[in-house]
Parts: structure tokens; C-alpha cells; sequence
């Protein structure tokens, strides 16, 4: 009998609600009377009944499935933490973000929380493992409660009061772990941040964020929406009808949405398409969750995370209802690393750009890479090579890079008095004055040799003879002195290094001195090293020098390049510049 009746005022009510609607609709009052009336018979079939979860995919589940801990949309929908948050589980076991398992499921051994909560180390901890955790937690600080962590550069102590309280104490942000405040048990009435801290619930949606992330901001939390409701349909996106019957309703029913969305009032959306826009209240430091709002007033600071580069200005004001300019975002980048030996063209957008003109370029750009000035491929087929950035921040291309050497040994004709591969050595004097020492000749960008008596006796009698800061080396076949405080014309490199190479050669002790540059030098067709030869094995031959020879270098020319083939010892003695190929190779290979 009784569900006779219940059927019967089950049907009731639904012809109560056609009737109506039809009056309704011969009124001009059919929005009035479907408002009054759905609100009247909630649980009728004028009210949405509508068990379904609409997931973000557009698949369609049953709503008892969604925030079980289990992907139902496949594509994590029905899990959100903005979804779920809300949710008290009773007596089950509430994953962190808010979806409920089954008790027996916690700390099974087997994730069943999709952010593996009921797995936590904290959470599953015996009584016996519970006191090494705390230590490890307590650290080094001395007092009962605190807890130590990154405080500037160095370690320090906060009391763990301050432990998930969704501010960041703790320059690590060690303080509000997510594995950690998951575990922390939050007051009833208390509102849990996406990283497991708890808050007062009156601090929930007042514009201000008081979780770490900001996810008590969020607009899909603060607005309470219904997720398992379809989209809002275009008929409330209508503009006002101006008819005055029509339009006391619709500022009636404007009323109505207005009370159940008291949150909803002037601000400004935290958006983030790229997953790695950091936002930051300039005055809090509270770092904004993608998807929370800023009061009107408020003022975000904006950047982004490593391998990224933000594209607009990194300060934000909300005014009410828009940023002051457009909001900024976050676009892939890719590194670039300065080779002397390579230079590079490149392309965004059928636009060229200055490739060394930043050490990142933005996702889509397109590089060629050949040999620089200076330099030639090792492989007359592989002479140049094209890459993209991709959005995984890294170059991607159909070839390696050229294996670009210098071009040694070549000078042109109009330069013969003045070979590109001679340098000049100054000494500084106690004053502030360099004197021409001796000429070295180049080998490589950033290597040097000269003879090795140069360093025999020091210009200032307190420093030692190879301190590498009382010379400098100038570009070129220079003898005049200078004065590094007035103009002098010289390109000059400082050295970082003075390495004395010693042999022994049939009982004699012969020299040489390498030097090592801290600014390289950049080859062309005025600057260029001479070519070395090690391939010859040992030999000393007799000639005829005279004194002041003593230490210079011997090149031969070959197939139009000039080879460093020998060394002279004495006034009547050379060696091959192989005798010293030990000391010389680490110091060419330098990077």
C-alpha cells in the first residue's frame, strides 16, 4: 500500500509540474514558475536528478564513482582535488586530495589513493618507527618541538606548530611536505590544502590564500560547483531582455544565483597553461595554485620554473575584474652553450634572431651550426648541421654537430711582415708600466709558448719571476711599452697560468714555457695558432745562431700552411718541438 501511494504522489507532483509550466509558459512566466516550482519539489523530476559525472573527456560516469581513488574518466577528472576536497569519508579512509577508499586499504602495502596518501611513510608507521621519523624530523634543533629544515643557507630550527600551516617557514619548503602534512590529522571543521596542510575554514575563499599553493583560492572550489552537472547551457549567457515583465524575473532569478555563489565577486584568475608559471603574492610570498583568484587590489608576483622563460611582465595588479595588462606566460626555452669554433643562424617564425644574443632561445626555434671564422670542419662533408628547440627544452636534429678545428698555419700575403700566430709578452714594472719582454707564438685558443729564460729574474724583486699577474700578452708583433691606465691600441690577455716544461736531451736540460690565457682568442684571418707537428720522431740537428735566437722557434712551410717543427737550444743546436709533446698536449686539449 505504501508504495502505491508513494508512486501516486511521485505522479502527482509530475502533473503538478507540467501544469504549472504551461500556465507559466501563456504568462510570460516560465522562468519564475520553473525556479519557484523546482525549488518547491526538490526531489522531483523538475529538480535535477541527474546522477551522472560529467568527466572533462566527455566520457559520462555514475557520481557514486567519482573520488573513490580510482580512474574512472581516464584522465583523472573524477579525482581532482578541486572535486573532491570536500568530501568527510565517514568511515572510510580519506586520500589526501579527498578521495575516499576503503579503510581496510590503508597502508595494504598497494597504493589504492591515486596520490599514493594511504601509502605514506607517516601514516603507515608502527609505534616503534614512529620515534626515528620524529628524530629525523627534529634533526639536529635542540628544544622537544621543533623542527629543523632550510633557513637562508643554512640549517636552522621552527617550531612545529609552524608544520603545515600552509606558510612556508622553511626556505626548502620542507615545512609544508606534501608526505608530511598528509599524514597530519586536520580538525573537523578545518579545510585541508591540496599539499595536506589545514586552515581555518573561515580563511577559505576570502580572497587572500592562506595554503601555501593557494588552493584554498581556487575558483572551482569556492564557487562549490556541481561537477556531475553538464556545462552551463548558452540560455544564461543571454543578454537581459528589456521586456519589463521578463525582466522583474530575470532580476529575481539573478538574485537567487547571486545567494548561492556568494563568493563569487570581483577578481582576477591565476591561469597557466605551460605547468610551469610560478605566481607569488608579493606581499606573502604565498605561493598561488593555477586556477586560484586575487582579490581585487591584489598584486602577484610572476615567474617561471628552469628551462622556461616568462613572455610578459612579471608583475600583476588585479583591478577588480582584469590584470592591468595581459597575463603573462611561460614558453619552452633551450639552453645554449658558447663554442668559440661554432657560430649559428638562427630563425623563429621565418623571423632571424640573435642566437648569442641570450644564452636561451624560445621553443620553435631553428639553428644552423657551422664552423666560425677561424675555424674549419675536420670533415669537408659534415660541414654544418640544423637543430629545433622542441618542448622538451632540448635541440633536436637530423646530424651532430661539425667537428670544427682552427685554421693553423695561414696567413695572407698582405700580412707577411706581421704572422697571425706571434704574440707579445709585457712585464709589469713596480709602476704601473709594461715593458716588452719577448714575442710567443699561439697554439690554440687559449695556449702560448715562449722560451722559458724570459722568467729567469722577476721586474719586482718580492714577486716570484712566474706570477702570472705581472704580465699580459698583446695581439700581434708589439714592442713599445704602455701604461694599462692610458689608451694604448692593444689587445691584450691576462694569463692564468705559467707552466715551466722540463727534458732532459743527451745529458742537457732544455726548457720551455707555457702559458695559458684567461680571455681565448679569437681566431680569423689576422689571429690564427700555427700548425704543430708531432708526427716526426726526435731529432737535434747542428746549425748557426746567434745568441739572442737562443729559445725562438723553427716552422717550415707545407702545402701552403706553416708547420712549429723545432726549437733553438744553443748557438749551434734545435730540437723537434716533439721532444716537449707531453707537456704541450693537455694544455692544447684545454676547453
Amino acid at each position: 500500500m505504501s508504495e502505491v501511494v508513494v508512486f501516486f504522489f511521485s505522479g502527482f507532483k509530475y502533473y503538478i509540474c507540467i501544469y504549472i509550466c504551461a500556465q507559466m509558459v501563456l504568462t510570460k512566466k516560465l522562468v519564475l514558475g520553473l525556479l519557484y516550482l523546482c525549488l518547491y519539489l526538490s526531489d522531483s523530476s523538475c529538480a535535477n536528478e541527474d546522477k551522472s559525472f560529467y568527466c572533462l573527456n566527455g566520457k559520462v560516469i555514475d557520481l557514486e564513482e567519482a573520488c573513490n581513488g580510482i580512474d574512472n574518466c581516464n584522465d583523472n577528472s573524477d579525482e581532482r582535488y578541486e572535486v573532491c576536497v570536500r568530501n568527510s569519508c565517514e568511515d572510510k579512509f580519506r586520500c589526501n586530495y579527498g578521495g575516499c577508499i576503503d579503510i581496510e586499504k590503508r597502508c595494504d602495502g598497494s597504493p589504492d589513493c591515486w596520490d599514493q596518501s594511504d601509502e605514506n611513510k607517516y601514516e603507515c608507521a608502527s609505534s616503534d618507527e614512529i620515534a626515528g621519523l620524529y628524530a629525523g624530523l627534529k634533526g639536529n634543533c635542540p628544544g622537544d618541538f621543533e623542527f629543523e629544515c632550510k633557513i637562508g643557507n643554512t640549517l636552522g630550527c621552527v617550531r612545529m606548530s609552524r608544520v603545515c600551516n600552509g606558510i612556508f617557514d622553511c626556505n626548502d619548503s620542507k615545512d609544508e611536505d606534501v608526505e608530511i602534512c598528509s599524514a597530519v590529522p586536520c580538525m573537523n571543521e578545518a579545510f585541508r590544502c591540496s599539499t595536506g596542510a589545514c586552515i581555518r575554514s573561515d580563511k577559505v575563499c576570502d580572497h587572500i590564500p592562506d595554503c601555501a599553493d593557494g588552493s584554498d583560492e581556487l575558483d572551482d572550489v569556492c564557487l562549490e560547483n556541481k561537477f556531475w552537472h553538464k556545462p552551463i547551457t548558452e540560455e544564461v549567457e543571454k543578454p537581459r531582455p528589456t521586456s519589463p515583465d521578463i525582466l522583474e524575473i530575470t532580476e529575481e532569478k539573478e538574485i537567487v544565483i547571486a545567494q548561492k555563489s556568494k563568493w563569487l565577486r570581483t577578481f582576477c584568475k591565476i591561469e597557466d597553461d605551460s605547468g610551469a608559471l610560478i605566481a607569488e603574492d608579493y606581499f606573502t610570498s604565498n605561493t598561488y595554485k593555477t586556477g586560484a583568484t586575487v582579490g581585487k587590489n591584489g598584486v602577484v608576483h610572476v615567474r617561471c620554473k628552469s628551462g622556461y622563460q616568462l613572455v610578459g611582465e612579471e608583475f600583476k595588479f588585479c583591478n577588480g575584474t582584469h590584470w592591468n595588462t595581459y597575463w603573462p606566460n611561460c614558453q619552452r626555452v633551450c639552453k645554449l652553450k658558447n663554442k668559440l669554433s661554432l657560430q649559428r643562424e638562427c630563425k623563429n617564425a621565418d623571423d632571424s634572431i640573435d642566437c648569442d644574443a641570450s644564452t636561451i632561445n624560445l621553443k620553435g626555434t631553428e639553428m644552423k651550426v657551422s664552423c666560425a671564422s677561424g675555424y674549419e670542419s675536420a670533415n669537408a662533408e659534415h660541414t654544418f648541421a640544423h637543430f629545433r628547440c622542441e618542448s622538451s627544452g632540448k635541440w633536436e636534429g637530423n646530424s651532430s654537430l661539425p667537428n670544427c678545428i682552427p685554421k693553423c698555419g695561414i696567413f695572407w700575403d698582405a700580412y707577411e711582415s706581421t704572422l697571425p700566430w706571434i704574440g707579445s709578452l709585457f712585464q709589469r714594472g713596480k709602476h704601473p708600466q709594461f715593458k716588452y719582454t719577448s714575442s710567443v707564438t699561439i697554439l690554440s685558443p687559449f695556449v702560448v709558448i715562449t722560451s722559458a729564460h724570459v722568467f729567469k729574474e722577476s721586474s719586482i724583486p718580492e714577486v716570484n719571476s712566474t706570477e702570472p699577474l705581472l704580465y699580459a700578452i698583446a695581439e700581434g708583433k708589439h714592442r713599445k711599452e704602455f701604461s694599462p691606465q692610458d689608451e694604448h691600441g692593444y689587445v691584450l690577455h691576462n694569463i692564468s697560468q705559467i707552466h715551466i716544461a722540463t727534458v732532459t736531451i743527451k745529458e742537457t736540460v732544455q726548457k720551455l714555457a707555457i702559458l695559458t690565457v684567461v680571455q681565448p682568442f679569437i681566431f680569423g684571418p689576422n689571429l690564427r695558432p700555427i700548425c704543430l707537428d708531432f708526427g716526426a720522431s726526435y731529432w737535434n740537428s747542428l746549425g748557426s745562431y746567434n745568441l739572442s735566437d737562443v729559445g725562438e722557434f723553427i716552422w717550415e712551410q707545407r702545402n701552403k700552411r706553416y708547420y712549429l717543427t723545432g726549437i733553438v737550444a744553443s748557438w749551434n743546436e734545435e730540437y723537434h718541438i716533439s721532444a716537449f709533446k707531453n707537456d704541450l698536449i693537455p694544455f692544447i686539449n684545454l676547453k
